[in-house]
């Protein structure tokens, strides 16, 4: 069963869902996310029970910016 949560550190529901999981999966907005705040928010989780990180949005951020930069010319 996979179990898609609020960001970690934003609300209790991660706090409260994490005693009920096996495994942690970490989706990760590039060029969005701080680094600090993704340390922040693996550190709530045993090291054991994080499988890793998954990073979206990539390359969506550069194409917004490029679109405006374009938009403004």
């Amino acid at each position: 069963v996979i179990i898609d949560s609020p960001p970690v550190g934003l609300v209790s529901d991660t706090e409260i869902l994490k005693e009920y999981t096996s495994a942690v999966l970490f989706v990760v907005a590039q060029d969005y996310s701080e680094v600090g705040a993704i340390v922040d928010a693996m550190e709530n989780f045993d090291e054991e029970k994080i499988l890793g990180c998954v990073f979206n949005r990539v390359g969506q951020f550069k194409r917004l910016i490029k679109d405006k930069l374009q938009l403004d010319s």
